[in-house]
């Protein structure tokens, strides 16, 4: 046990000496960002000042020629339709990428973690006798072509709005492509409650990463769902997931008080779900 904690402990001291490099990488978007705000905030002062001294003018104060407010005008709309467009992707498409970066590593460090606490080659034995390979070769083939779509769709919203709409679908037929690969060949998580009962650990990872991110799409095409409502919804759905894996991996009263905890978690779920899908 000392082995696997400290085999679990390097692991993630790798993964976090990650994230702190990938924040270093993102302070430079994060820059941009706020330098594009600064423009906008200036666009909208000037529009104001324009709109005072017009004000002004048609009280009877000094007359400007219409010729140079219009100008004006036209150099603040301009100016401001610049900066849209230029913030355009430094503002909405980078949710999508950091989103996938962070759930990337998320996946592999819970699977690293899983494997070296949880994971029983005497279930995969198991495992390997009760379901045929056949089945995961279906699974890789559809997702993994489900997953190529995605991507070439992606290749034509590069530049649009659009972009995430597209990117967060190919994460969550990306993460279904790899599981299926990584239990196929042997790579995934398969754990074995204490009556002999084989738990396929690496499901219970994938949807702990795919499941929220569906969450996320449904906040993204919906017009009321606020933040906090989506933050509570992921908070259940990962409650949900986490004790429906402890009940599975359990015996007795212990496995039924925690697979009734899992139901009681998916409950808040379903309005969040009927508030998202009926607009």
């Amino acid at each position: 046990h000392e082995t696997k904690f400290s085999r679990a402990a390097s692991i993630l001291r790798f993964w976090l000496n990650v994230a702190r490099a990938l924040q270093r990488t993102h302070l430079t978007a994060l820059k941009r960002f706020l330098i594009h705000k600064i423009f906008l905030l200036r666009c909208r002062v000037n529009e104001h000042i324009y709109a005072c001294t017009q004000a002004y003018a048609m009280r009877g104060g000094e007359n400007s020629s219409e010729a140079g407010a219009q100008q004006h005008q036209q150099g603040i709309h301009g100016e401001a339709r610049f900066v849209h467009q230029g913030c355009a992707s430094a503002a909405n498409a980078p949710l999508g990428v950091t989103w996938i970066t962070l759930g990337v590593m998320s996946y592999v460090l819970l699977t690293l973690l899983a494997r070296s606490l949880l994971h029983s080659e005497q279930a995969v034995a198991i495992w390997r006798a009760e379901v045929p390979v056949l089945v995961y070769d279906r699974c890789m083939f559809v997702f993994g072509t489900a997953f190529v779509i995605d991507i070439l769709s992606a290749c034509f919203e590069v530049k649009t709005s659009r972009l995430d709409m597209v990117l967060l679908p190919a994460y969550v037929k990306g993460v279904a492509t790899l599981t299926n690969t990584l239990v196929r060949y042997g790579w995934g998580t398969i754990g074995a409650a204490p009556d002999g009962t084989v738990v396929m650990l690496q499901r219970y990872i994938c949807w702990m990463h795919t499941t929220p991110t569906i969450l996320l799409l449904v906040k993204m095409i919906a017009t009321s769902i606020s933040r906090k409502q989506l933050t509570e919804a992921i908070v259940c759905v990962e409650l949900m997931l986490v004790t429906g894996a402890a009940g599975a991996m359990t015996t007795g009263w212990l496995s039924v008080i925690l697979g009734c905890l899992s139901h009681v978690f998916f409950l808040p779920l379903v309005p969040y779900l009927h508030q998202g899908l009926t607009e």
